[in-house]
């Protein structure tokens, strides 16, 4: 009887494959980082996340490792690979807490239909989604920190950056494909992989520019997002900006990794300020009940 094809080299002993396979950990993390301002809408149903990137001025879209990032193309879709779909169930309560949410069941009527928008990224279903470098002067805005139609969406512990976390297994290699094409490819090797999607603009704003760009980028969203339903007006003071802290997790993303990405572009070993953030917030949108 022919004996199956174990997929094993015939110049590797079993005793080589085994050695190796010890040495590398059975089950390792991806980290999905997102900076500025991405739509991540959680479809708990099709259990897949789609983030939306608005098209907005001056915003510059870059995907990669850090320190080896690349433009995000304009008008495609894109897909992640490789990695095993997660069991997360939502906490709905707990996401309203630290991230902007808009939970379409709670305003009647409201649609997710991305449209013109500069492209979209096809993820499993998480692990996990958290997120890194929470607020520490919610006090620049009156209360609440945005407004809709004179309600509030007010996350007091508000994160900066959001990610979500996978599982990668022996023999997954995880990928990134564009029209069916892989542009990113991952060697599952080290316990953490990061890979970073940014929508930042691509220097520092003066506070001038920040006043004017911080609401005409929420208005973008909308019309692109919400089909102009839901007009999300930040709330912050003029000439005020929020400011966060540095990454409470920097084993798994440093804290080098979890800045804007005009401050990515300066050569440096260590960040030893994080508070000079306060570019556009990612936007989650939830279909709970």
């Amino acid at each position: 009887m022919k004996k199956p094809d174990t997929g094993m080299s015939k110049g590797m002993s079993a005793s080589m494959s085994k050695e190796m396979a010890a040495a590398m950990p059975p089950f390792r993390s991806l980290y999905v980082i997102l900076h500025g301002l991405v739509c991540v809408r959680l479809n708990r149903s099709a259990r897949t996340v789609q983030l939306h990137f608005p098209s907005v001025p001056m915003h510059v879209y870059h995907y990669g490792t850090y320190g080896n990032l690349l433009p995000l193309a304009y008008g495609h879709d894109y897909a992640l690979g490789g990695v095993r779909a997660g069991a997360w169930y939502p906490n709905q309560s707990s996401i309203e807490q630290v991230h902007v949410t808009v939970n379409l069941s709670g305003y009647g009527g409201l649609q997710c239909a991305p449209r013109s928008t500069h492209a979209t990224v096809t993820l499993p279903w998480p692990d996990s989604l958290g997120g890194v470098r929470r607020i520490t002067n919610p006090e620049a805005s009156p209360l609440p920190d945005f407004l809709f139609n004179y309600s509030e969406v007010n996350p007091r512990s508000l994160y900066y950056v959001t990610y979500l976390k996978y599982s990668v297994g022996p023999g997954d290699h995880p990928d990134l494909t564009k029209c069916c094409k892989i542009i990113w490819h991952a060697e599952p090797v080290a316990a953490v992989t990061r890979l970073h999607f940014f929508a930042d603009p691509p220097e520092k704003l003066n506070n001038k520019v920040f006043d004017a760009h911080i609401p005409d980028a929420y208005d973008r969203l909308n019309d692109q997002i919400f089909m102009g339903g839901f007009p999300l007006t930040p709330n912050i003071e003029p000439n005020s900006r929020w400011t966060f802290a540095d990454c409470e997790i920097p084993d798994i993303i440093p804290n080098v990794e979890a800045q804007d990405y005009a401050l990515s572009l300066e050569v440096k070993t260590e960040v030893k300020t994080m508070g000079d953030g306060g570019n556009c917030l990612q936007v989650v949108v939830t279909d709970a009940a």
